[in-house]
């Protein structure tokens, strides 16, 4: 009878099957090392050492039918060969419910330093060496030499001898279980013998894939959810996946996204190596830069290989592509998806055989190439009563684990309790599910796409599978899906290494932590689930924010940007953005601006400042968050005092005025950095003549003694000491007998601005010979250009010395009640009887606010 039990008779290994169980060995040092693999996988012993191996009580209550049955399992199956031309034969062996595990039915495993055990095995079971390891080239505390023999066994007794060494090995259980092949057969009878003399023999298993502040990083543009998920839609921003989503409106406690701001804010990018062990990669450019990539298979390339026919169908003949997707896809590119490693990973590649001798060599070349970090979405179930030939491969995991790497494995996609128990009379485990269960293996389960519920795909167990991300996970282009599109899949494949790119997250946040730390951390801030199935799972921005501590704001500037020009006497506005990890947005840390000089500017992220002083000034920005953390930005800046601009209105350009005869000057100024006129008694007029008087003012009159040519100039100083000038020509001609009448404007003055309402227009003019005979004429010339001097448009407007304007009968804008803004020059001419004309003008503003 099958059971479900979350405290299960019996812990792990043989704790799995039953308690206080002696295991037999022939040798102290095979003793020994069943001891020390079986810590946490669960193995529980209790030897007397100092008791011959052959007076050591059995205890174990066994008994095991093996029964040939060609059917479960094809007849042609196998797997490639070390050499070209052969084939590696695969044999499985079936439970009561059907279960197949698959293994070589050739390979021993043997696990041993010593040659002369070597020896004496190869002499055993007439075997040849095909694949090793060498203990010292591999360089790790706990890994022993290992060594992969193909053997030639002759039939061998029955079942009788094999309980009897299962007997000795401490194993408990009845049950009936099916052969593919007598070949089969034979390897179980000799490993099950083998693992009773000097060393640890393992059966070659194969497994097989489980495969099934914007916020805005967007990946490929199109995705398809497959049929398989009614509802879900795709949103190219990853900010809004639900393992990935942030913020208020999340959807589930996982938050890679977040995370991934928190690393950008702390200035932390890695790289941590995470390698993907598995079969079919072929790069793309969703693939982080710096890959490593190896094969441990002869003949085969790591790169463009697709896996073997082992897999089953052509969806998993890219299996590692996806994987790597799934793990660390670049985020933010426009293409394919996106990877919880991303913005960290160094990428590495291991192709490895589904079986498990090499996929044990795999995961030490791995570590042996610098990954940190193993990722290996693969498994298989091995029955209970063989469950001790996966010890070699746990042997691995456990002292990589202690040597500080971390390896992820997947639970499975049958929807089954890898804890589940078999009981009559007694209770013990139905299989071993390798590598979850392995020592030094974290195992991971999958969750629903958008809760945090079991899918209920995902295999699960209370003692094993120790954590959960999702099941449904969105992965880029292989090269059956050649398009920029993101697909989602299923599969605790997809899980696994998921959890392990969280994995790389942590370490890249704090590189000094060990294996076990971050594995801790992991554990330790994953969220608890309302399902009972689920006991934990991965939550990406809490284990950052630990793995972090507190990080300090991140403030950027967003003005005055590095060596921008500014204005003396003229605001400028010091911004910057505020986040805090812990705290949120802007109002989460007080901000302080202050010069080089440490004069204090302000506070706030928007201030406005006014510099009174030009030249050189750097600013700082320091934002401090509730705990006293503090960050700074700094920018350099020029505060410049500009020269005024001047413009002489009258005279204009080429000029004719009379020797020894007053004519009137008239300029304007404009200092923009106190954003008005100069003081009339700062304007100077000169001219190139140094006997030419010298007058000041905004008007006044000249009188030039001597003929000729003149440059004519305007100068004016402001406050801060920057001149401004401007110059015309004109020419001094002798003055005629009858002399123009002397013209005055009195309204407008000069600089007036006009609105949309009647204007009083007054004038006057005397003519030096009495004439009153004079005629007057007003002329408007709009728009003004003050560099030619000319307009787009003239028109008399008056011809009185007074009278009431309406600006407009001649200006568009007032008309249309457009918005606008021009200069505009008003002229009064003034005529004698004898055709001499006098001319002052006004320069005027247009301002017209619709």
């Amino acid at each position: 009878e099958d059971t479900m039990n979350t405290q299960p008779t019996t812990p792990k290994w043989q704790a799995r099957w039953h308690r206080k169980t002696v295991l037999r060995s022939a040798a102290v040092a095979l003793v020994a090392l069943l001891v020390s693999a079986a810590c946490s996988s669960g193995v529980s012993v209790s030897v007397d050492s100092t008791q011959p191996a052959e007076t050591v009580e059995e205890t174990a209550d066994v008994h095991v039918t093996l029964t040939i049955d060609p059917s479960i399992v094809a007849a042609d199956l196998s797997l490639p060969g070390l050499t070209e031309g052969e084939v590696r034969p695969v044999a499985g062996t079936a439970d009561e419910d059907g279960e197949v595990a698959k293994f070589i039915e050739n390979e021993l495993w043997v696990t041993t330093d010593d040659e002369t055990v070597l020896a004496s095995y190869i002499e055993r079971f007439n075997g040849t060496v095909i694949a090793q390891i060498d203990a010292d080239e591999v360089g790790i505390d706990g890994v022993v030499s290992q060594y992969l023999l193909r053997v030639e066994l002759p039939e061998t007794a029955g079942e009788g001898e094999l309980n009897a060494d299962l007997s000795r090995l401490g194993v408990i259980g009845s049950g009936d279980f099916s052969i593919s092949s007598e070949s089969g057969r034979s390897l179980i009878l000799a490993a099950a013998a083998a693992s009773s003399l000097e060393a640890p023999v393992g059966i070659n298993w194969v497994g097989e894939s489980d495969s099934l502040d914007d916020r805005i990083l967007n990946e490929a543009p199109v995705g398809s959810a497959g049929s398989g998920h009614p509802g879900v839609s795709y949103d190219p921003n990853v900010f809004n996946w639900p393992a990935f989503d942030g913020g208020p409106n999340r959807q589930l406690d996982i938050g890679v996204a977040e995370a991934w701001r928190a690393l950008d804010a702390s200035g932390k990018n890695g790289p941590v190596t995470l390698a993907i062990l598995d079969q079919g990669f072929e790069p793309n450019q969703d693939w982080p830069d710096g890959l490593i990539s190896s094969s441990v298979i002869p003949f085969t390339d790591a790169l463009g290989s697709p896996a073997g026919s082992s897999c089953g169908s052509d969806a998993c003949r890219w299996h590692g592509t996806n994987t790597v997707s799934a793990a660390m896809a670049l985020s933010g590119n426009g293409y394919g998806a996106a990877g919880p490693a991303g913005p960290v990973a160094r990428p590495m590649v291991v192709y490895t055989s589904p079986d498990f001798f090499f996929a044990n060599m795999a995961v030490l070349r791995a570590r042996a190439s610098g990954a940190q970090i193993a990722s290996m979405s693969f498994g298989t179930v091995v029955p209970w009563y063989v469950a001790w030939s996966v010890l070699p491969f746990e042997n691995t995991t456990k002292a990589l684990a202690s040597n500080g790497m971390l390896m992820f494995a997947s639970a499975g996609n049958s929807g089954v309790s890898v804890d589940k128990l078999k009981c009559f009379v007694r209770c013990w485990e139905k299989a071993w599910v390798t590598p979850c269960e392995n020592d030094g293996v974290i195992c991971v389960g999958g969750t629903q796409y958008q809760t945090d519920r079991r899918s209920q795909g995902s295999n699960y167990g209370p003692e094993d599978v120790n954590i959960y991300a999702p099941y449904s996970l969105w992965v880029g282009p292989d090269p059956l899906h050649t398009q920029n599109e993101a697909r989602l899949v299923d599969g605790t494949s997809f899980s696994a290494p998921f959890v392990a790119g969280v994995a790389a997250l942590v370490w890249a946040a704090n590189p000094s932590l060990r294996g076990a730390e971050v594995k801790q951390i992991l554990y330790d801030t994953a969220s608890p689930s309302a399902d009972p199935d689920v006991n934990r799972f991965v939550n990406a921005q809490e284990a950052v924010k630990v793995a972090l501590g507190n990080i300090a704001p991140e403030v950027t500037l967003l003005s005055p940007s590095d060596g921008r020009v500014v204005e003396l006497h003229q605001p400028v506005r010091l911004q910057v953005n505020v986040r805090d990890f812990e705290d949120g947005g802007p109002s989460c840390c007080v901000v302080v601006w202050q010069d080089s000089n440490g004069n204090a500017l302000g506070t706030g992220v928007d201030v406005e400042v006014v510099f009174d002083t030009p030249g050189e000034v750097q600013l700082s920005a320091t934002a401090t968050d509730t705990t006293g953390l503090s960050t700074s930005v700094t920018t350099t800046i020029q505060v410049r005092n500009t020269a005024p601009r001047m413009t002489i209105v009258n005279p204009r350009q080429g000029t004719e005025v009379f020797q020894g005869v007053p004519f009137d000057v008239q300029g304007t100024s404009f200092d923009v950095n106190v954003g008005g006129p100069l003081d009339c008694g700062f304007l100077v007029w000169t001219t190139d003549v140094n006997s030419d008087l010298t007058v000041f003012g905004c008007e006044t009159s000249l009188t030039l003694m001597t003929l000729g040519p003149r440059q004519l100039t305007l100068t004016g100083q402001d406050f801060d000491g920057a001149f401004g000038t401007t110059t015309i020509d004109i020419v001094v001609v002798e003055a005629p007998e009858n002399l123009p009448p002397a013209v005055t404007i009195a309204e407008p003055i000069v600089g007036a601005s006009l609105a949309n309402q009647l204007t009083t227009l007054q004038g006057s003019a005397v003519d030096p010979e009495g004439d009153t005979d004079l005629t007057y004429e007003w002329v408007l010339t709009w728009p003004y250009d003050l560099e030619t001097g000319t307009g787009e448009g003239t028109e008399v407007i008056g011809n009185s010395a007074e009278f009431v304007w309406d600006p407009a009968d001649q200006l568009e804008p007032f008309q249309s009640g457009d918005d606008a803004s021009m200069v505009l020059l008003l002229e009064l001419k003034v005529t004698d009887s004898a055709g001499n004309v006098g001319v002052d003008s006004v320069q005027l503003s247009l301002i017209q606010i619709g």
